[in-house]
């Protein structure tokens, strides 16, 4: 059931935690200025390969039926490759406030609304990481150091 636009701004602002909450889960997670510094430095670099990634993760989305059911309007599927492909400028933004909540809690309402499950999505950044991780060790040409900081920035988002 679609929901009116209105109606969905309204849940996902009663759902959104405040500035304070937000701070509150970066701290438990460690998530520094350094790691928003070096995210912000990935995400230029990796700018290129958002389409790909966005294809990537569809084309392994496409190869479970029950998935496919979901995905059958080509353009919900399109909106949705663009959303993936705003989630990844956003992951490497730097930026964690309730406004990078706001748009997450978006695409999940979306996601509800063309019926597909949360097991088909929770956990799907794992995907992107398969994906991303080998790209930021090329781009660090092969220094331990750098990718270790980089994927510990990556992987506390």
């Amino acid at each position: 059931m679609l929901l009116h636009q209105p109606t969905v701004d309204a849940l996902i602002d009663s759902m959104t935690p405040s500035a304070d909450e937000v701070q509150s889960r970066k701290d438990f997670l460690e998530f520094s200025e350094q790691d928003s510094r070096l995210l912000k430095e990935l995400g230029p670099l990796l700018a290129p390969l958002e389409d790909t990634f966005a294809d990537l993760l569809y084309q392994h989305l496409d190869s479970y039926p029950q998935i496919v059911a979901s995905l059958s309007n080509p353009e919900q599927l399109s909106q949705l490759k663009q959303k993936q492909r705003e989630y990844f400028k956003q992951v490497f933004a730097g930026d964690y406030g309730p406004d990078y909540i706001k748009s997450r809690l978006r695409v999940g309402v979306i996601y509800q609304q063309i019926g597909l499950e949360p097991r088909w999505y929770l956990g799907a950044y794992n995907k992107y990481l398969s994906w991303v991780l080998p790209e930021v060790m090329r781009l660090v040409d092969n220094d331990a150091e750098r990718f270790l900081a980089y994927s510990k920035a990556i992987n506390k988002i």
